[in-house]
Order: C-alpha cells, then sequence, then structure tokens
C-alpha cells in the first residue's frame, strides 16, 4: 500500500523547482542588462572587456550540466560574485558604463537566498553587499551606480544587507512549512489509510456476521426448536442460506443500478403474479455499495413474498440529489405502523444501509400495500479522501513569512528619512503616505485569515500607487533620481504581499501592469538624462515581481495539480488493497460456516432430510452451538447449563485454573438450572488440579445431559460437600433437585458425573 505521494509530489520538492526560477531570475539580471548595453555599444568598448561577462557567464552555464546539480547553486552564486570581483579589479580605460553594478549584487543575494542553506547564503550576501560598496568606494568606467556619493550609493550595500535576509528568512519559514506539512500529510495518510482499511474490514466483518446470524443461525435454530408444519418455510430458508453461502464466497464487483435491481429480484425469487421494474440511471455502483444494496433489496423483496401476499410489485430505481433510491411498492395487505421489526426492516435492511451511509424507509397501512424506499449515497470509485491545503496556502500560514514578503518595504522604512529627503517640498507628505502603505501591509500580514484580506489587498495596492503619485508632485530635477530609484524597489518591490493575497481574485494579473505604469510614469517625471537608473531599477523590480507572480499562478497551481493526482493515485491504492482485504475476511468470515453445515442446510433444502426428526433436530442444534462459538457467541446461547458452565469456567480461569469444557450439542429449549447442579459442578472444577476436569454438554434423546470427569477424590469431596449424608460409590445413582446424577469409576484415580434431567421435572 502507498502510505504517502511519491517524493517527488512532496511540498518540499517544491523548492527545488522554486530554486531553479529564482536562480534563472538572478543570472537574467546579472548578465542580461550587461549583455545588452555591451552589444549598444560594442564599438566604444574594448575587446577584451568582454571577457569580464563572458567567464562568470561561461561558469554559470556551466553549473547547468547534470553531473553539477547539486553544486548549481554554489556555482552560479560564485559566478555572479565572480562578476562583480571582475568589474572592480579590471577596470576599463574607455567607453560607457555598462554593468548595472547594484541590480547585479542584489540578484547575486537574491539567487543565493532562495538557493542556498543559511550560513552559505548569509555569506553570499555579505559578499555582495561589500563587493558594491568597494565599487562605490572604487567606482571604475564599466560601473553603472545608482548615486555617484557615498551617502546615495551606500544605499545599495544597505538594501542589500535588509533585503536579502529577509528574502532568506522568508524561504526558510517556506521549507519549514513544507517538511511540517509534508510529515503531516505522512501522518495524516497512513492514520486515513489505516482507519479506512480498518472501518472496510470491520464493516465486512459485521456485515457477515449479521448476515451468517439472520439467515444460517436463525434457521439452524428455527429447526432445532422443531419444524413440524413449517417444512415448506424451512426449505425456503434453507435455499436462502445456501444463496447466501454461495454469495459470500464470490468476490465483490462493481455493478450497474439496472444489473442489480435485476439480480435481486432473481435472488428473492419472486412468483408474484406482475413484477415491473424501472431504472431511470444505470450507475456504476462500487462493490461494497452494491452488496449492500442488493443484501436489502432481496430481504426487502423476500418480505414481500412472505408476507404482503401482492398480485403487484412495482420496483423504481433513479437519483435524488446525491443518492441512488430504489422504490419497492406492492398492493399487498400491508401493516400496521410499529410492525416494521416484524417485517424485517430493522436487522437486514436498515442495518444493511447504514453500513454504508444510507437509509430505508417504510411507508404501509393494512389493506393499502407498502412502500419501501432504499437509499444509498453515490460514492465515486475514489471515496478516500485527504484533505491537503494549497501550497500558497501551506506557505503563507503564519505572519513571518507574510511580513518578510514585503521586506524592501521595511527597507525603505529604515532609510525613510534619507528617502523621503531628496524630494524637497514633499518630503514629509511621501513620508506620510510611504508609512500608510507600510500600515496596510502589516495589516494585510496579520488579518490574512479575515475578512479583511480583499479590502486591504486593494488598500496597499492603492497606497503604494499614492506613494508614486506624491513623490511624482516633485522630481522635476536630477537630484531626487537617486531618491526615485529606491522610491521604486520600496513600493513595487513592497507590493509582493499583495500580488499573493490577490491570487483567488480574476484581476490579480492586473496588480503588476497596475504598479509598474505607475513606477514608469514616476521615472519619466524626472529629466531625460537622469532616467535611465530609475526605470532599470523599475524593470529589474518587474522581473523579480514577474518571477513571483510565475511561482504563483504556474508552478503553484502545477504542483496542486500533481500533488492531487498523486493522493488520488494514493486513495485509489488504499482501496484497492483494502477492498482485497475486505474480500479475504468476507470470505474467511463465511468458511466459519462448517462444511457438516451446509450439507445439513443442503440435505432440508433438497428435502433428504425432514426438520421433523429429532436426530436432524439435534444435528441442527450442534451445529448452532458451534457456530455460535465461532461467532463468539457462547454467552448467548439459550441453554441455562451451558451458560453456567461458562461462569464456572471463567471464575476457575481467575484463579489459575484451566478446564477442558466444550459444547457437543445443545438442549432446543431454555431450562432454568438446579442450584445444586451449579454448587456440585462449582466446587469440583475450584477444588480439582488444573487441567484435571473435563465437562461435555450434548443432548441425548431430546434431553439435555452434562458429562463431568475428574479425579475421584475431588469428585467424592465436592459430593460430600454438597450432600455429606451421602457419600458417593462406584455406580451410584441419586436424584436431587429434579437432576439424576449417575457416578461411575473410569480407573483407579478418576470418576465421571452424569446429570440429567429427571423426567417431569423443570430443572436441569
Amino acid at each position: 500500500m502507498m502510505e504517502s505521494p511519491k517524493d517527488a509530489n512532496q511540498l518540499i520538492a517544491f523548492f527545488d523547482r522554486t530554486g531553479a526560477t529564482a536562480l534563472v531570475a538572478a543570472g537574467s539580471i546579472e548578465f542580461l542588462p550587461a549583455l545588452y548595453l555591451l552589444i549598444l555599444h560594442r564599438g566604444e568598448i574594448p575587446g577584451l572587456i568582454w571577457f569580464t561577462w563572458l567567464i562568470p557567464v561561461a561558469l554559470f552555464l556551466i553549473a547547468l550540466l547534470p553531473a553539477l546539480r547539486r553544486k548549481r547553486a554554489t556555482v552560479q552564486a560564485g559566478a555572479g560574485l565572480l562578476f562583480l570581483l571582475l568589474a572592480i579589479v579590471i577596470p576599463q580605460s574607455y567607453g560607457p558604463g555598462w554593468i548595472p553594478l547594484p541590480f547585479s549584487a542584489f540578484a547575486v543575494a537574491f539567487g543565493a537566498a532562495f538557493t542556498l542553506t543559511v550560513m552559505p547564503a548569509l555569506t553570499v550576501v555579505a559578499l555582495a553587499a561589500l563587493l558594491n560598496l568597494i565599487a562605490v568606494l572604487h567606482p571604475t568606467q564599466q560601473m553603472i551606480l545608482a548615486a555617484a556619493d557615498l551617502a546615495g550609493g551606500a544605499i545599495g550595500p544597505i538594501f542589500i544587507l535588509i533585503a536579502a535576509p529577509a528574502l532568506l528568512g522568508m524561504a526558510n519559514s517556506w521549507r519549514r512549512a513544507a517538511r511540517i506539512a509534508d510529515e503531516n500529510s505522512r501522518q495524516i495518510e497512513s492514520a486515513a489509510a489505516g482507519s479506512y482499511r480498518a472501518v472496510q474490514m470491520q464493516s465486512a466483518r459485521t456485515s457477515v456476521d449479521r448476515r451468517i446470524h439472520e439467515t444460517v443461525l436463525n434457521t439452524l435454530n428455527a429447526i432445532a426448536q422443531g419444524g413440524a408444519g413449517r417444512g415448506d418455510l424451512l426449505q425456503s430458508e434453507c435455499r436462502r442460506d445456501i444463496e447466501q453461502l454461495e454469495l459470500g464466497a464470490l468476490p465483490a464487483q462493481e455493478v450497474t443500478l439496472g444489473a442489480l435491481v435485476g439480480e435481486s429480484v432473481m435472488a428473492a425469487r419472486l412468483v408474484t403474479p406482475l413484477i415491473d421494474v424501472t431504472v431511470d440511471v444505470d450507475y456504476l455502483l462500487p462493490p461494497q455499495s452494491a452488496g449492500a444494496l442488493r443484501d436489502a433489496l432481496v430481504e426487502a423483496l423476500r418480505n414481500v413474498e412472505r408476507h404482503a401476499h401482492a398480485s403487484h410489485v412495482e420496483i423504481t430505481g433513479g437519483q435524488i440529489a446525491g443518492n441512488l433510491e430504489v422504490i419497492v411498492r406492492d398492493n399487498g395487505r400491508g401493516f400496521a405502523e410499529g410492525d416494521t421489526e416484524r417485517f424485517g426492516l430493522h436487522n437486514t435492511i436498515k442495518a444493511s444501509l447504514a453500513a454504508i451511509g444510507g437509509e430505508a424507509t417504510v411507508d404501509s397501512s393494512p389493506h393499502r400495500g407498502t412502500v419501501i424506499t432504499l437509499r444509498v449515497p453515490i460514492v465515486v470509485a475514489a471515496e478516500l479522501q485527504v484533505p491537503a491545503s494549497p501550497v500558497i496556502d501551506i506557505l503563507l500560514d503564519s505572519v513571518r513569512p507574510r511580513v518578510l514578503l514585503f521586506a524592501p518595504a521595511i527597507f525603505g522604512l529604515v532609510m525613510l528619512p534619507w528617502i523621503a529627503g531628496g524630494l524637497g517640498a514633499n518630503t514629509v507628505a511621501f513620508a506620510l503616505g510611504f508609512l500608510v502603505f507600510l500600515a496596510c501591509n502589516l495589516a494585510l500580514a496579520t488579518l490574512w485569515a479575515t475578512s479583511w484580506r480583499l479590502p486591504l489587498t486593494l488598500l496597499t495596492l492603492m497606497a503604494g500607487v499614492s506613494s508614486y503619485a506624491i513623490a511624482y508632485a516633485d522630481v522635476d530635477t536630477c537630484s531626487a533620481a537617486s531618491s526615485v530609484h529606491w522610491i521604486i524597489n520600496s513600493v513595487a518591490g513592497g507590493i509582493g504581499l499583495v500580488l499573493f493575497a490577490a491570487q483567488r481574485y480574476w484581476w490579480h494579473w492586473l496588480i503588476l501592469p497596475v504598479i509598474t505604469a505607475a513606477g514608469l510614469v514616476l521615472a519619466f517625471g524626472l529629466p531625460t538624462n537622469c532616467r535611465a537608473v530609475p526605470t532599470m531599477s523599475l524593470v529589474v523590480t518587474v522581473v523579480y515581481m514577474s518571477a513571483a507572480l510565475y511561482l504563483m499562478t504556474v508552478l503553484f497551481r502545477e504542483f496542486d495539480l500533481r500533488r492531487r493526482e498523486a493522493q488520488s493515485l494514493w486513495a485509489a491504492s488504499v482501496e484497492y488493497q483494502a477492498e482485497i482485504e475486505r474480500q479475504i475476511t468476507v470470505t474467511s468470515q463465511w468458511s466459519r460456516v462448517s462444511a457438516s453445515t451446509t450439507a445439513l442446510l443442503k440435505g432440508i433444502a433438497s428435502g433428504d432430510l425432514s426438520a421433523d426428526e429429532l436426530s436432524v433436530r439435534e444435528r441442527a442444534s450442534t451445529e448452532e452451538s458451534q457456530l455460535r462459538g465461532m461467532l463468539g457467541m457462547e454467552r448467548l446461547s439459550n441453554s441455562y447449563v451451558w451458560r453456567a458452565v461458562l461462569e464456572i469456567v471463567e471464575e476457575a480461569a481467575g484463579r489459575g485454573l484451566s478446564v477442558d469444557a466444550a459444547v457437543i450439542s445443545v438442549p432446543t429449549e431454555p431450562r432454568p438450572i438446579s442450584p445444586l447442579v451449579r454448587e456440585l459442578l462449582s466446587t469440583i472444577v475450584l477444588s480439582a488440579p488444573t487441567r484435571t476436569v473435563s465437562i461435555r454438554l450434548f443432548v441425548d434423546e431430546g434431553e439435555p445431559e452434562v458429562l463431568v470427569t475428574a479425579p475421584r477424590n475431588v469428585m467424592e469431596a465436592a459430593w460430600t460437600q454438597v450432600d455429606p449424608q451421602h457419600a458417593p460409590v462406584h455406580d451410584m445413582h441419586a436424584v436431587r433437585s429434579g437432576v439424576v446424577l449417575s457416578f461411575a469409576e473410569l480407573s483407579a484415580g478418576q470418576m465421571m458425573l452424569s446429570l440429567r434431567r429427571e423426567k417431569g421435572s423443570v430443572n436441569v
């Protein structure tokens, strides 16, 4: 049995794909903008300087080889750091800048945060920030920096040191949530599978026990009690029991509703003159549902045949809401309210359907016929379901990863005095607007699972656009270019949580275009000669956001689909194994009806044996007793003697004594047990050494008899204690309290005692 989805469909495996996507995004930002500018200015840049781009790119691409899969993240992070280092140690002597260094540095940190473990990732982040700072302190010709001065240029390393560890924390929160979710899934699946199989096995055992009790056991009891005047009925009952035994040995199979109704009509052996069958929907029922509905329908039809005296039976089948419904109508004599138990509705019909969540109802009144309605739930083949939350719900289940998702906005808060200070007159207004944007993000992260999620999502988006609008009113000089660059990073980067919050709505695709358009308007509010860096910042941010959107809408949904498919296969596997075990259980349970019992039923069904013969009745009583023992129903026997024997044996077991007690055949009528018999048996059993007493109960010439063998000294002492005036001797007979006692010496040390009811006595 498959206890969990395959490893490839575990949630933790999802991070192999998210890491690969993060590396693709990081590599694109590291190398593609630089390649574009190299090609654009190829006539102005020395040819040898190309190697500062080609070498790290070659290393990045080599890491894609399957042999380096386990080292891919480390090698590609190293390629990014090498690119930054070469830009510093191999300066360009002339020509325009072509390396947007702050973006490349953050891209290296971004890739490391999503692919490396904590310490290696933090090391890469620190090195990326350090190389960015060195580049600000010692700029070279090929570098494009966010700001020429140290104060403005240092914001880049600060952004890396704040945003990248936040992304690392979020990624690790996701991994931890994924591991917990996978482990919980395994436990839930294992528990669900075990519970499902246990329910199926118990259902099978209960169903078969019920059917044996209602058929074979009741028939044996009826035979044992005397079948005079009931020969035809007993023959019919025996034939029915043989059918049940044969059906119980067959494997359960799927069957259509129409075929099931037809089989039930044949099995019930209806001889009613007119039978109409109409099935509106030929639904395919799974084995368990089909078996329960067949049992109930056959019993309902047999009751019609036995009791209704109808000339017309109408059977209709169809689908009502989420149930399949079979209705049996007859024009028979009906019965009064309260007689439904006599009609068999409780034991067989209702019990059969209740086992699968169905129900049976009856509507009848004297002389007006009867309507029996059987309902079973529509159960699909894969009925075992294990609830699985969508990936996005698992990864964002706690506040921490939700807060870390808008880490760039937190960076904006840290650097707010410097960023807002570059806007001139609108400093305070922008600061307040940005604080509102951050507060909306925090509220959204906190109230994620409430009805406030949608309004806060819209408010956060509006607050971000408003921050752009406030800044746009005061960016008419190049002195604001650095502030615009970091505003775009802070606001557009801080919109990540909004993207995830809105993923359940169709309009979530509009969020990224809206924030990009607003950012472009802000960047183009600057003079033409200082728009490059802010515009590039917006492009880079859009790449990050696009990657997040891709992960959210494509990877998440694809993984959810694959996981559902895996769980469906797992459920089907569990159900298949459970059905096999269930059928084995059914066959095993029915096999407790012995070959001799089957032969007895067949003999009566064929007329070869007569239920009126005493020997047949005694044989039926013996078979009933043995079958009750197999079913664990000894204490339910109608023999007071056997009940007393069992109670004494249990008392002896409590004292560590073992007694060989068995029932050969059970009396056909219940008789109260004499206090003398009980006291004598108890004294013998409790006085004898363990494993030295045997008790046998059987019927001789229609009368119960108990045979007890025990050590002679124990037998004599027990009798002396019960009846001090008469000591037992060889071949002694005595009558006490309506019980005939006979002692016989088996050997020098063993004695046998026979206890029989005196003719005319009511006691045993």
